[in-house]
Protein backbone atom coordinates (compact mmCIF):
# COMPACT_ATOMS: atom_id res chain seq x y z
CA UNK A 1 0.00 0.00 0.00
CA UNK A 2 2.86 2.74 0.76
CA UNK A 3 4.38 1.54 -2.32
CA UNK A 4 1.53 2.37 -3.98
CA UNK A 5 0.79 5.72 -2.47
CA UNK A 6 4.83 7.16 -2.98
CA UNK A 7 3.36 6.12 -6.95
CA UNK A 8 0.64 8.84 -6.67
CA UNK A 9 3.22 11.23 -5.56
CA UNK A 10 5.27 10.33 -8.61
CA UNK A 11 8.26 8.38 -6.40
CA UNK A 12 8.57 4.84 -7.72
CA UNK A 13 10.65 2.15 -5.49
CA UNK A 14 10.62 3.56 -2.42
CA UNK A 15 9.25 2.70 0.81
CA UNK A 16 10.75 4.61 4.12
CA UNK A 17 13.89 4.43 5.97
CA UNK A 18 14.50 2.79 8.98
CA UNK A 19 15.60 5.37 11.97
CA UNK A 20 17.05 2.87 14.26
CA UNK A 21 19.71 2.31 11.50
CA UNK A 22 20.68 6.12 11.10
CA UNK A 23 22.39 8.85 12.75
CA UNK A 24 21.04 11.69 14.10
CA UNK A 25 22.67 13.89 11.11
CA UNK A 26 20.51 11.20 8.69
CA UNK A 27 17.44 11.35 10.40
CA UNK A 28 17.74 15.11 10.42
CA UNK A 29 18.44 15.40 6.76
CA UNK A 30 15.47 13.16 5.61
CA UNK A 31 12.98 15.57 7.94
CA UNK A 32 14.31 18.14 6.05
CA UNK A 33 14.02 16.71 2.65
CA UNK A 34 10.23 17.59 1.37
CA UNK A 35 7.17 19.55 2.16
CA UNK A 36 3.79 18.68 1.59
CA UNK A 37 4.74 14.94 1.89
CA UNK A 38 5.05 12.34 3.75
CA UNK A 39 7.94 11.18 5.83
CA UNK A 40 8.01 7.23 5.86
CA UNK A 41 9.39 5.44 8.98
CA UNK A 42 9.77 1.53 8.28
CA UNK A 43 10.46 -1.07 10.33
CA UNK A 44 13.78 -2.11 10.76
CA UNK A 45 15.31 -5.75 12.80
CA UNK A 46 13.69 -5.75 15.99
CA UNK A 47 15.65 -8.42 17.57
CA UNK A 48 18.95 -6.76 17.57
CA UNK A 49 19.83 -4.41 19.84
CA UNK A 50 22.51 -1.61 18.97
CA UNK A 51 23.55 1.41 20.73
CA UNK A 52 21.96 3.41 17.49
CA UNK A 53 19.30 1.69 17.59
CA UNK A 54 18.49 2.60 21.82
CA UNK A 55 19.80 6.23 20.57
CA UNK A 56 16.35 6.51 18.78
CA UNK A 57 13.51 7.68 20.53
CA UNK A 58 9.98 8.24 19.51
CA UNK A 59 9.38 10.84 21.48
CA UNK A 60 11.97 12.71 19.39
CA UNK A 61 9.17 13.76 16.87
CA UNK A 62 6.88 15.57 19.25
CA UNK A 63 8.42 18.90 18.39
CA UNK A 64 7.95 18.35 14.58
CA UNK A 65 4.34 17.92 15.17
CA UNK A 66 4.10 21.71 15.46
CA UNK A 67 6.54 22.21 12.61
CA UNK A 68 9.94 22.91 14.33
CA UNK A 69 13.21 21.38 13.65
CA UNK A 70 14.30 18.11 14.53
CA UNK A 71 18.01 19.30 15.03
CA UNK A 72 19.98 22.59 14.95
CA UNK A 73 23.50 22.53 13.82
CA UNK A 74 25.83 25.99 14.03
CA UNK A 75 26.30 27.73 10.95
CA UNK A 76 29.89 28.59 10.02
CA UNK A 77 30.56 32.06 10.60
CA UNK A 78 31.43 34.50 13.32
CA UNK A 79 28.23 34.73 15.40
CA UNK A 80 25.94 32.40 16.88
CA UNK A 81 23.79 31.61 13.94
CA UNK A 82 21.81 28.13 13.91
CA UNK A 83 20.17 26.66 11.52
CA UNK A 84 16.98 24.53 12.29
CA UNK A 85 15.04 23.38 9.08
CA UNK A 86 11.15 23.41 10.12
CA UNK A 87 9.50 20.09 9.45
CA UNK A 88 6.75 20.77 6.38
CA UNK A 89 5.53 17.22 5.66
CA UNK A 90 3.60 14.22 8.09
CA UNK A 91 4.96 11.21 9.19
CA UNK A 92 3.94 7.82 8.35
CA UNK A 93 5.32 5.39 11.03
CA UNK A 94 4.48 1.27 9.34
CA UNK A 95 5.61 -1.12 11.82
CA UNK A 96 3.99 -4.36 13.11
CA UNK A 97 4.63 -3.48 16.88
CA UNK A 98 2.74 -0.40 18.43
CA UNK A 99 4.36 3.00 19.07
CA UNK A 100 5.77 3.34 22.39
CA UNK A 101 6.14 6.50 24.09
CA UNK A 102 4.44 8.99 26.52
CA UNK A 103 0.98 9.96 26.47
CA UNK A 104 1.95 13.43 24.29
CA UNK A 105 3.51 11.26 21.65
CA UNK A 106 0.94 8.87 21.25
CA UNK A 107 -2.35 11.51 21.59
CA UNK A 108 -0.51 12.93 18.15
CA UNK A 109 -0.69 9.24 16.26
CA UNK A 110 -3.72 8.20 14.06
CA UNK A 111 -3.06 4.84 14.82
CA UNK A 112 -4.68 2.59 11.90
CA UNK A 113 -4.42 -1.49 12.22
CA UNK A 114 -4.17 -4.05 9.54
CA UNK A 115 -4.52 -7.85 9.48
CA UNK A 116 -5.53 -10.58 7.06
CA UNK A 117 -8.88 -11.17 8.76
CA UNK A 118 -10.85 -9.73 6.35
CA UNK A 119 -8.95 -10.53 3.60
CA UNK A 120 -10.80 -12.16 0.39
CA UNK A 121 -9.88 -13.25 -3.43
CA UNK A 122 -11.39 -9.86 -4.31
CA UNK A 123 -9.35 -7.98 -1.86
CA UNK A 124 -6.27 -9.73 -2.77
CA UNK A 125 -7.02 -9.08 -6.84
CA UNK A 126 -7.60 -5.40 -5.94
CA UNK A 127 -3.88 -5.59 -3.87
CA UNK A 128 -2.41 -7.26 -6.91
CA UNK A 129 -3.88 -4.32 -9.33
CA UNK A 130 -2.56 -1.85 -6.74
CA UNK A 131 0.78 -3.67 -6.91
CA UNK A 132 0.85 -3.71 -10.91
CA UNK A 133 0.17 0.00 -11.27
CA UNK A 134 3.06 2.03 -12.78
CA UNK A 135 3.81 5.34 -11.81
CA UNK A 136 3.33 6.30 -14.96
CA UNK A 137 -0.32 5.49 -14.81
CA UNK A 138 -1.38 6.94 -11.15
CA UNK A 139 1.05 9.90 -10.88
CA UNK A 140 -1.40 12.53 -12.27
CA UNK A 141 -3.00 12.14 -8.57
CA UNK A 142 -0.77 15.05 -6.98
CA UNK A 143 -1.23 16.85 -10.56
CA UNK A 144 -5.28 16.40 -10.50
CA UNK A 145 -5.14 17.13 -6.33
CA UNK A 146 -2.72 20.57 -6.99
CA UNK A 147 -5.05 21.95 -9.82
CA UNK A 148 -8.34 21.53 -7.91
CA UNK A 149 -6.37 23.46 -4.83
CA UNK A 150 -8.91 25.99 -3.88
CA UNK A 151 -11.96 23.60 -4.07
CA UNK A 152 -10.17 21.05 -1.83
CA UNK A 153 -8.94 23.52 0.99
CA UNK A 154 -12.49 25.09 0.96
CA UNK A 155 -14.06 21.77 1.78
CA UNK A 156 -11.64 20.64 3.85
CA UNK A 157 -11.65 23.86 6.07
CA UNK A 158 -15.72 23.31 6.59
CA UNK A 159 -15.49 19.53 6.72
CA UNK A 160 -12.87 20.10 9.59
CA UNK A 161 -14.52 22.35 11.74
CA UNK A 162 -17.69 20.66 11.85
CA UNK A 163 -15.62 16.85 12.10
CA UNK A 164 -13.69 18.61 15.18
CA UNK A 165 -16.44 19.97 16.64
CA UNK A 166 -18.46 16.63 16.74
CA UNK A 167 -15.26 14.55 18.12
CA UNK A 168 -14.92 17.00 20.47
CA UNK A 169 -18.70 16.42 21.88
CA UNK A 170 -18.10 12.44 21.38
CA UNK A 171 -18.74 11.38 24.67
CA UNK A 172 -15.96 8.56 24.41
CA UNK A 173 -13.51 11.14 22.89
CA UNK A 174 -13.45 14.36 24.63
CA UNK A 175 -9.64 15.23 23.55
CA UNK A 176 -8.72 17.85 21.56
CA UNK A 177 -5.37 16.90 20.38
CA UNK A 178 -7.35 13.55 19.02
CA UNK A 179 -10.27 15.53 17.48
CA UNK A 180 -7.76 17.41 15.94
CA UNK A 181 -6.04 15.08 13.90
CA UNK A 182 -8.86 12.53 13.43
CA UNK A 183 -10.77 15.30 12.41
CA UNK A 184 -8.16 16.03 9.68
CA UNK A 185 -8.38 13.09 8.18
CA UNK A 186 -12.17 12.79 7.92
CA UNK A 187 -11.96 16.31 6.18
CA UNK A 188 -9.20 14.53 3.59
CA UNK A 189 -11.59 11.86 3.26
CA UNK A 190 -14.39 14.20 2.11
CA UNK A 191 -12.54 15.91 -0.23
CA UNK A 192 -11.70 12.88 -2.12
CA UNK A 193 -14.96 13.47 -3.95
CA UNK A 194 -13.63 15.99 -6.03
CA UNK A 195 -10.51 14.37 -7.84
CA UNK A 196 -11.59 10.86 -7.75
CA UNK A 197 -14.87 8.80 -8.08
CA UNK A 198 -15.14 7.63 -4.82
CA UNK A 199 -18.65 6.39 -3.58
CA UNK A 200 -20.34 8.15 -1.05
CA UNK A 201 -21.37 4.77 0.80
CA UNK A 202 -16.81 4.34 1.35
CA UNK A 203 -16.74 7.81 2.41
CA UNK A 204 -19.31 7.53 5.44
CA UNK A 205 -18.15 4.01 6.43
CA UNK A 206 -14.63 5.30 6.27
CA UNK A 207 -15.65 8.22 8.52
CA UNK A 208 -17.15 6.18 10.83
CA UNK A 209 -13.93 3.97 10.83
CA UNK A 210 -12.37 7.32 11.91
CA UNK A 211 -14.52 8.25 14.69
CA UNK A 212 -13.88 4.54 15.99
CA UNK A 213 -10.46 5.09 15.83
CA UNK A 214 -10.54 8.33 17.77
CA UNK A 215 -12.26 6.57 20.85
CA UNK A 216 -9.85 3.61 20.55
CA UNK A 217 -7.43 6.08 20.99
CA UNK A 218 -8.75 7.95 23.48
CA UNK A 219 -9.15 4.61 25.47
CA UNK A 220 -5.10 3.38 24.49
CA UNK A 221 -4.54 6.65 26.53
CA UNK A 222 -6.22 5.66 30.08
CA UNK A 223 -4.68 1.89 30.05
CA UNK A 224 -1.73 0.59 29.79
CA UNK A 225 -0.30 -1.82 26.34
CA UNK A 226 -1.17 -4.83 26.40
CA UNK A 227 2.25 -6.07 26.48
CA UNK A 228 3.20 -3.67 30.12
CA UNK A 229 0.17 -4.88 31.19
CA UNK A 230 2.14 -8.56 30.77
CA UNK A 231 4.88 -7.39 32.30
CA UNK A 232 3.99 -5.85 35.73
CA UNK A 233 2.06 -9.09 36.01
CA UNK A 234 4.99 -10.80 35.48
CA UNK A 235 6.64 -8.65 37.56
CA UNK A 236 4.39 -8.85 40.84
CA UNK A 237 4.07 -13.17 39.73
CA UNK A 238 7.37 -13.30 40.49
CA UNK A 239 7.73 -10.69 43.31
CA UNK A 240 5.13 -12.71 45.27
CA UNK A 241 7.08 -16.05 44.13
CA UNK A 242 10.86 -14.89 45.21
CA UNK A 243 11.48 -15.11 49.33
CA UNK A 244 13.67 -11.27 48.73
CA UNK A 245 11.11 -10.42 46.42
CA UNK A 246 12.16 -8.30 43.05
CA UNK A 247 10.93 -4.99 44.44
CA UNK A 248 14.33 -3.26 45.44
CA UNK A 249 12.09 -1.10 47.14
CA UNK A 250 10.87 -3.70 49.87
CA UNK A 251 7.75 -6.13 49.12
CA UNK A 252 4.82 -4.07 49.92
CA UNK A 253 6.22 -0.44 49.64
CA UNK A 254 3.72 1.55 51.65
CA UNK A 255 4.66 4.37 49.73
CA UNK A 256 3.49 2.06 46.71
CA UNK A 257 7.22 2.99 45.12
CA UNK A 258 8.43 0.11 42.66
CA UNK A 259 12.15 -0.09 41.69
CA UNK A 260 13.12 -2.50 38.72
CA UNK A 261 16.38 -3.62 37.65
CA UNK A 262 15.96 -5.61 34.29
CA UNK A 263 18.48 -7.66 34.57
CA UNK A 264 17.17 -9.30 38.60
CA UNK A 265 14.51 -9.62 36.39
CA UNK A 266 15.28 -11.47 33.57
CA UNK A 267 17.26 -13.77 36.14
CA UNK A 268 14.22 -14.29 38.47
CA UNK A 269 12.31 -15.20 35.33
CA UNK A 270 14.49 -17.55 33.53
CA UNK A 271 15.28 -19.09 37.21
CA UNK A 272 11.25 -19.84 37.59
CA UNK A 273 10.90 -20.69 33.96
CA UNK A 274 8.59 -18.20 33.72
CA UNK A 275 8.25 -17.11 29.72
CA UNK A 276 8.06 -13.43 28.02
CA UNK A 277 6.90 -12.48 24.94
CA UNK A 278 7.76 -8.82 24.77
CA UNK A 279 11.29 -7.36 24.44
CA UNK A 280 12.91 -5.57 27.04
CA UNK A 281 14.28 -2.59 25.11
CA UNK A 282 10.50 -2.21 23.28
CA UNK A 283 8.97 -2.68 26.87
CA UNK A 284 11.21 0.51 28.35
CA UNK A 285 10.01 2.92 25.44
CA UNK A 286 6.43 2.24 26.86
CA UNK A 287 6.83 1.73 30.46
CA UNK A 288 7.62 5.50 30.46
CA UNK A 289 3.97 6.20 29.31
CA UNK A 290 2.60 3.76 31.73
CA UNK A 291 -0.52 4.78 33.93
CA UNK A 292 -0.68 1.72 36.46
CA UNK A 293 2.60 2.39 37.42
CA UNK A 294 4.20 5.87 36.21
CA UNK A 295 7.74 5.96 35.77
CA UNK A 296 9.41 8.53 37.91
CA UNK A 297 13.23 7.87 37.03
CA UNK A 298 16.62 5.52 36.27
CA UNK A 299 17.71 6.13 40.04
CA UNK A 300 20.69 4.49 42.64
CA UNK A 301 18.28 2.61 44.86
CA UNK A 302 19.66 1.15 48.35
CA UNK A 303 17.77 -2.57 47.42
CA UNK A 304 16.12 -3.92 50.79
CA UNK A 305 15.60 -7.65 49.02
CA UNK A 306 19.49 -7.28 48.70
CA UNK A 307 19.87 -6.10 52.31
CA UNK A 308 17.93 -9.32 53.49
CA UNK A 309 19.93 -11.60 51.54
CA UNK A 310 23.07 -10.54 52.61
CA UNK A 311 22.21 -10.45 56.69
CA UNK A 312 23.93 -13.76 58.03
CA UNK A 313 26.44 -14.22 55.61
CA UNK A 314 29.59 -14.79 56.11
CA UNK A 315 32.83 -12.76 54.57
CA UNK A 316 33.25 -15.99 52.30
CA UNK A 317 29.69 -15.76 50.85
CA UNK A 318 28.83 -14.22 48.03
CA UNK A 319 27.24 -10.66 48.78
CA UNK A 320 24.39 -8.94 46.84
CA UNK A 321 25.51 -4.85 46.38
CA UNK A 322 23.82 -2.79 48.30
CA UNK A 323 23.28 0.20 46.07
CA UNK A 324 21.21 -1.16 42.69
CA UNK A 325 20.66 0.85 39.69
CA UNK A 326 16.68 0.48 39.10
CA UNK A 327 13.96 2.23 37.15
CA UNK A 328 11.64 3.32 39.69
CA UNK A 329 7.72 3.84 39.50
CA UNK A 330 4.87 5.33 41.23
CA UNK A 331 2.28 3.14 41.43
CA UNK A 332 -1.07 5.08 40.77
CA UNK A 333 -3.46 3.73 43.30
CA UNK A 334 -6.73 4.74 42.07
CA UNK A 335 -5.94 2.01 39.52
CA UNK A 336 -5.06 -0.33 41.48
CA UNK A 337 -7.78 0.17 44.29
Amino acid sequence: MIDFLWKLCGRDDYEGFDPTKSTAAARARNFAQVGNLPVVLIEGDRTQDTIRQRAFDFDDLKPLYNGKGMRATGVKSNNNETYEPPFRGSIVIAQNADVGGSPALLERIVHIHTDKSAQTPQTRQAAERLERATTEQVSGFILKVTQAETAVLDVFNRIYEQAKTELENHPEINHNRIAKNHAQLIAMVETLTLVLPVQADAVFQTRQTLVALAAERRQALRTDPPQVQEFWETFEYLDSLDRYGLNHAGKDNREGMVAVNFQHFIQMASEYRVNQSFVISDLKKQLKGGTGFQFTGNKAVRSLPNELYSKGKGQHDVMRPEIVRCWVFKRNELQHS
